[in-house]
């Protein structure tokens, strides 16, 4: 019996130690605590662990962290470095004045999320604390690298004022930019919707709507998702994205496809006019506004309009002369009304209104008793020069020369600069027979200095004008003969001969 009773005893003691490391084996299993992998966590008890949806985000983006662990264990979350750390108050399970720490309680699931934000680039480090109890001091880290908000703006450095221009770029985070332009954040560039693909951008203005009427320089400034109303103040933080566009004032270039085209034959008319959506071609008859119209089988001025192109600015248009279009030298004006619109400062956008109010010419054609039947050539030209160029006007005009038919000839001579003071020859030929009338002017910008009737000889012509008295400046020339046939040059007065 006392054998069997010592044998007994032995057994109850190796039963016992193995229960002993049977209980020590399953605390060490429960050590092994809470593991996540692609986003699915796997609850063990014992253990703290801390992850965030994105270990690299940029400044101001909402990031969830998700800390899992015991039911009931208080823990404490923070943020290392603090500055530039805020998790958002209540946001998800996140407790309010959170600041960049804070503690809190898991509950009943496991599972906390909490909402951060950061201000500042660089890498922050979460860490997550078991505080008291048995697992007192556990902890668990994730670290976040946040990267600078970037706006990159894809744009023309130069534009027109009046034209239509694409703002564009692209954002390295958030859901709309918003772009101040000289610190106005116009209408049209607020919340400019990111492409979800690309994070790109895109809005097409007119310059004048968005500030850039005025020629210069003007800064563009991008921020990201600021939610700033229409004329509200740009954030305090410095810009995310920023770059400059150099405003230029409209321009107008203009030629002509010939010199010379019969009755009944095409023409182009092309050019360039930036800020400009149109130009208007009006013809002018070598007898003025009576004569008969070069593309129209009427008497009077014709006039057609040009789209121009908004990808570079061009524009082209085919003309046909009329079959009984008067044989001579025709003006061809290329018109815009520059960046506003309008013409000269008559409120008119309508060219035959603005004449009518301007110069009470009711229209282009003789029929009404219009006043410009009896206008010569030379009086249409002048004007259309005070229209587009009197002082405030932002109008653009070109004028081009057409020989219509079998014209006759009237040249006048390019005339070398003069010293005031000394005398200004002017010589030309005609086609006109031995004896013709030739008339010639000269004129300052603003007033006719004198005019000279001179007889051709020999199918040439020759005047002199005395410039004692004048002023400095560039003076316009014109001939005319008899049947009405006109041509025109300028003089250079100079104070002093060039070197």
């Amino acid at each position: 019996m006392e054998i069997k009773m010592k044998k007994g005893k032995e057994i109850i003691c190796i039963l016992m130690a193995a229960i002993m490391l049977v209980s020590v084996f399953a605390a060490m299993v429960g050590s092994v605590g809470a593991h996540s992998v692609g986003g699915e966590y796997n609850i063990i008890d014992g253990e703290i662990a801390i992850d965030a949806e994105s270990t690299i985000t940029v400044e101001r983006v909402t990031v969830t962290v998700t800390v899992t662990g015991v039911a009931g264990d208080e823990i404490a979350v923070k943020a290392d470095p603090c500055d530039g750390a805020k998790f958002i108050d209540g946001v998800d399970d996140t407790p309010t004045n959170a600041g960049c720490m804070f503690t809190d309680t898991i509950d009943s699931d496991g599972i906390r999320k909490y909402a951060v934000e950061f201000y500042d680039t660089g890498t922050y480090t979460l860490r997550a604390t078991i505080e008291g109890g048995l697992r007192d001091g556990s902890y668990d880290t994730v670290d976040i690298t946040v990267l600078e908000k970037v706006v990159v703006f894809d744009m023309p450095k130069i534009a027109i004022i009046g034209e239509r221009i694409t703002v564009k770029g692209a954002a390295n985070s958030g859901t709309y930019v918003s772009v101040w332009i000289d610190d106005t954040l116009f209408a049209p560039m607020r919340n400019l919707v990111l492409d979800p693909e690309d994070g790109e951008f895109s809005k097409e203005v007119t310059t004048t709507d968005v500030g850039m009427f005025v020629p210069g320089i003007v800064g563009l400034k991008a921020w990201i998702d600021a939610d700033q109303y229409a004329g509200g103040e740009p954030p305090l933080r410095n810009p995310d994205g920023d770059t400059k566009v150099l405003i230029l004032e409209p321009w107008l270039t203009a030629s002509i496809s010939t010199d010379s085209v019969d009755q009944g034959g095409d023409f182009i008319v092309s050019g360039s006019a930036p800020g400009s959506n149109a130009v208007w071609i009006v013809c002018v008859p070598p007898n003025g506004g009576g004569g008969n119209a070069l593309t129209e089988e009427r008497t009077g001025i014709t006039m057609d309009k040009a789209s121009v192109s908004t990808t570079d600015n061009t524009f082209t248009k085919k003309l046909t002369v009329q079959k009984d279009a008067t044989s001579g030298y025709y003006d061809i004006f290329v018109l815009s009304p520059g960046m506003d619109w309008i013409w000269d400062m008559t409120g008119q956008a309508d060219l035959e209104a603005a004449l009518n109010q301007k110069y009470h010419i009711s229209s282009l054609t003789c029929e009404g008793g219009s006043s410009i039947c009896i206008k010569t050539q030379d009086e249409i030209v002048a004007i259309f020069e005070d229209l587009t160029q009197s002082a405030g006007s932002d109008d653009l005009m070109q004028m081009l020369p057409l020989i219509v038919g079998t014209a006759d000839r009237l040249i006048l001579n390019p005339i070398a600069d003069v010293v005031v003071g000394n005398q200004v020859n002017v010589s030309g030929e005609t086609s006109r027979n031995d004896g013709a009338i030739i008339w010639i002017t000269l004129k300052s910008e603003d007033q006719m200095l004198a005019v000279v009737i001179t007889i051709a000889m020999g199918s040439a012509f020759n005047v002199t004008f005395d410039t004692t008295g004048f002023l400095p400046g560039t003076y316009a020339v014109r001939a005319y003969d008899e049947y009405g046939y006109t041509v025109a040059t300028s003089v250079h007065i100079v104070e002093t001969p060039a070197s």
